[in-house]
């Protein structure tokens, strides 16, 4: 049997991960951390952490650091289902007290007891709630790059549970599972991963474009808010154009951008002092101008097709006016020459 040239992962030296405030432990082998041409010259070049064999990572948390571990392994990671919000009313089949001292259930657990109730489930939304819709701005986006090929092994198994929340008539909390992609792909961009960074962007995309259009006070808006706030501290802009993640989200503040104005979350971001939220109020500024202007270049262009089709109507009705008149003129001068004719006629008659 052939044997790979390759040395094994496994056979690699072990380093201990130090994540977060709290410093909680993880390990990973050198060759799988050396994936990252970034992690690569910190395990095997001349410094303290490859001497140690200790990394310390305090401004990644744990979360943050077991899913970036789990895609260095397996080109994957998991995502946290989002958290349905429990409505102040108990539903009758499930007894007050239970409901009041009942955590937040996931969307699995949900599912479950409506299994059990017969599996109806309504996916109509009220009109305060707004549509489930998203305008096609968010869809049209597309990662500018190849996409990591390992993702298409799970998305089938993302895209169903992503799909959980257009069957919710719950709110739901999407704080962990957007904070998940997005501390990823911070990781990604700092350790110059693009696979990674590809994946996160690709999920988070899918999920905003799912979650649909936020209704006004919900937590959602506070979601969001709070993606943006991290994803604009942890990238910049590049040098050939604008940083993905950061247009991803300036297009979802965009496009519903008269949803969420006037939430206090979003608002408190509207006025920060902090330079990348600044940064996110200037693009998202641009954006709505270069909305408006397309808007304004949409509605002259209407106006002035408006302007040509009066135009060419009332050239239309002139011209049939005009024959109009000149047919009746025809037909008065006919009728003229035949009464002249029937008096001449009487004439010779009579004489």
């Amino acid at each position: 049997m052939a044997t790979s040239n390759q040395p094994s992962a496994f056979k690699s030296q072990v380093f201990a991960i130090l994540a977060g405030s709290t410093q909680e432990v993880f390990y990973a082998h050198a060759t799988v951390l050396a994936k990252s041409v970034v992690l690569q010259r910190l395990v095997e070049g001349q410094f303290k952490e490859s001497n140690e064999q200790r990394i310390i990572w305090p401004h990644w948390n744990a979360n943050a650091v077991e899913n970036f571990l789990e895609w260095l392994y397996t080109g994957d990671y998991q995502c946290p289902y989002p958290m349905i919000i429990p409505h102040p009313i108990p539903d009758e089949k499930t007894p007050p007290e239970d409901f009041l001292n009942s955590d937040c259930a996931s969307v699995e657990e949900e599912e479950q007891k409506d299994s059990n109730r017969g599996g109806e489930r309504s996916t109509q939304v009220s009109p305060e709630n707004g549509s489930q819709s998203t305008p096609t701005r968010l869809r049209d986006l597309e990662w500018n790059g190849s996409l990591c090929p390992t993702r298409i092994s799970s998305e089938d198994e993302y895209s169903k549970w992503i799909g959980h929340a257009h069957y919710q008539t719950n709110e739901l909390d999407y704080e962990r599972n957007f904070m998940t992609h997005a501390e990823l792909y911070a990781m990604g961009c700092q350790y110059l991963l693009d696979d990674l960074r590809a994946l996160s962007w690709q999920r988070l995309k899918n999920a905003l474009v799912a979650v649909g259009i936020p209704f006004v006070g919900s937590t959602l808006i506070t979601n969001v808010t709070n993606v943006i706030h991290y994803v604009f501290q942890q990238t910049g802009d590049l040098a050939d154009g604008k940083e993905q993640m950061r247009e991803l989200l300036t297009t979802f503040a965009t496009d519903h951008f008269k949803q969420i104005k006037g939430a206090p979350a979003f608002d408190e971001l509207l006025k920060s002092s902090l330079a990348s939220d600044r940064e996110f109020v200037v693009d998202l500024m641009a954006k709505i101008r270069a909305e408006l202007d397309e808007k304004d270049e949409l509605l002259q262009e209407a106006e002035e097709r408006q302007t040509m089709l009066l135009r060419n109507a009332k050239k239309r009705k002139a011209k049939v006016l005009s024959k109009a008149h000149r047919l009746q003129d025809l037909g008065c001068r006919a009728c003229k020459e035949r009464a002249a004719q029937t008096v001449t006629f009487d004439s010779d008659e009579s004489s």
